[in-house]
């Protein structure tokens, strides 16, 4: 695949990935505090990337520019590691150490579940 197709499909994955994540912001920003809307979104995220990861072990058919758009694309600007890592460390600086100690565990635990889900549901669907 040449550099150009590659990176086109990134760039358009990635805007309907940050439109998804702006999306789901606004619907969750007046029901939560920030930091949860990250947590729902990342684990969503994972959820997503566990099942496709394992539509596409199962399914050859998938050409990798649609894998490449569906997770480098969508996936990776509809879940975000840098704002995680801007509210851990706004806890800390704040005094707030036991909330970024459970919530950097609790992001953990549930982003390896999240992709163990999605797996699972993968094999469900496409086994």
């Amino acid at each position: 695949m040449n550099i150009f197709k590659y990176l086109t499909i990134i760039f358009i994955g990635g805007g309907i990935g940050a439109i998804l994540r702006a999306l789901l912001m606004t619907i969750l920003i007046n029901k939560t505090p920030f930091f949860p809307n990250t947590f729902i979104i990342n684990i969503v995220g994972c959820i997503f990337l566990g099942f496709l990861f394992q539509m596409f072990l199962t399914n050859s058919n998938i050409s990798p520019s649609y894998q490449i758009f569906l997770t480098t694309g969508i996936l990776s600007a509809f879940t975000t590691f840098s704002t995680f890592s801007l509210e851990l460390v706004t806890m800390l600086e704040t005094g707030a150490q036991i909330l970024a100690i459970f919530y950097a565990i609790s992001s953990l635990i549930f982003g390896i579940s999240g992709i163990f889900l999605g797996k699972f549901l993968g094999k469900i669907l496409f086994s």
